[in-house]
């Protein structure tokens, strides 16, 4: 059962980076708070590997990288430019829909086909997200519709649900085609690289982030904690079971939300969220 201990810390490692990413999106450059928890992450995770060794790598380890950076690269930018425009316990429970999603791409992918209780599960995902946008100030039945159309916020965080749809797969090929520390090392470093070459296109985007050096060097331990963690998780637990676990990560991220950024809504945002993590479940095992 120690795959279950390493899925609780990482979903715990990752609602404390979920918070924290919000913190510092609220006053520094999105592209600048990517390159610096990237770069703080790489560092942790890199000093991980030079205590351990790094691993022999397997065949499909490049292939499987080279995808995996262009996704993640494009999550972590949408996921950041979410927090950005709205609240962290608005959007962060939207990635409860990626196991929906799976549902769509996974067809097209590997030919998989859905399960009645899949479809109990996509209809709990609906359910929720419905929950979730409702807007106390305007009643009606496709209010929250609107919302979900005029929050930009929200639209990022689809954007990067729907691209952690497509990047599941790859995430875990590479994990095994290394080890979880060369993985999360390896991918920090590469989002570091990225995201350090866009901020330095303009230099004042960085002035900011001088005040909250504290908070880039929590939230990037965080990362490297809580990617090691999944990824090591990955290697011994099922896949379906890992992520689920993973999810609790939402209603922890809604009541921090809350508790330490005084984010309203509390009653519904968590009760959307445990409808989300409830449907994200049901389509993970079944």
């Amino acid at each position: 059962m120690a795959w279950f201990l390493f899925a609780l810390v990482s979903a715990a490692a990752h609602a404390g980076y979920n918070l924290s990413s919000k913190q510092l999106v609220s006053k520094v450059d999105p592209y600048v708070v990517a390159a610096l928890v990237a770069s703080v992450a790489a560092f942790f995770s890199w000093a991980v590997v030079l205590a351990t060794g790094i691993p022999a790598l397997g065949e499909k380890f490049w292939m499987a990288l080279g995808i995996e950076v262009v996704i993640e690269s494009l999550a972590l930018g949408f996921y950041l430019k979410a927090l950005e425009k709205t609240d962290v316990s608005l959007a962060v429970p939207l990635l409860a829909l990626t196991p929906a999603l799976l549902l769509v791409t996974s067809p097209v992918i590997t030919g998989e086909s859905i399960s009645s209780q899949g479809v109990l599960g996509v209809g709990l995902a609906v359910v929720g997200t419905y929950v979730l946008a409702m807007d106390p100030k305007h009643k009606g039945l496709l209010s929250p519709f609107s919302r979900l159309a005029s929050d930009s916020g929200m639209r990022w965080m689809l954007l990067t649900a729907m691209m952690y749809s497509l990047t599941a797969n790859y995430y875990k090929l590479v994990v095994v085609n290394s080890n979880a520390v060369l993985t999360s090392a390896v991918l920090e470093s590469s989002a570091a690289l990225v995201f350090s070459a866009v901020a330095l296109i303009e230099a004042k985007r960085w002035k900011p982030a001088k005040k909250m050096i504290r908070t880039v060097a929590a939230s990037g331990f965080l990362a490297s904690l809580g990617g090691i963690a999944l990824a090591t998780a990955l290697t011994t637990g099922l896949t379906p079971l890992v992520i689920s676990i993973r999810r609790l990560s939402i209603p922890a991220t809604v009541l921090l939300g809350h508790r330490v950024l005084s984010e309203g809504q509390f009653r519904q945002r968590m009760l959307a969220s445990l409808i989300l993590v409830a449907g994200a479940v049901l389509i993970l095992t079944a």
